[in-house]
């Protein structure tokens, strides 16, 4: 695949949650079952963190922002704030710690493999 078509991938969950709550909007009106901001973050934060992954084999990490994704896209919603951000800022702390640990392994790793030829 060309280098233009995965970045094109990678930025497609904005566009779609965009569109997304567009088509949502007009039934939204009193019935407070979807919330635009978490399901757009959630759809940045899944961007994100595809951006991050190009280039790498593990992605195992991918699993919690696409389920918080496609979670936020859904038109249900438990009343109150809680549920959306609560769901949005778990998936994008944990990715970010996640992401973290990960680098510190490869560092650590990086840091035997030295001590060994010295």
């Amino acid at each position: 695949m060309t280098e233009l078509f995965k970045l094109f991938l990678v930025c497609l969950p904005v566009p779609v949650a965009v569109i997304w709550s567009l088509v949502l909007m007009p039934f939204e009106f009193g019935a407070n079952a979807f919330s635009m901001p978490a399901a757009i973050g959630s759809a940045m934060c899944l961007s994100l963190c595809l951006w991050m992954s190009r280039g790498t084999q593990d992605r195992k990490w991918l699993i919690l922002p696409t389920i918080c994704f496609l979670y936020e896209m859904l038109p249900v919603n438990i009343p109150g704030p809680f549920d959306d951000y609560f769901a949005f800022g778990g998936t994008f702390v944990t990715t970010v710690m996640m992401k973290f640990m990960a680098r510190a392994r490869e560092t650590e790793k990086m840091t035997d493999v030295i001590a060994e030829d010295t």
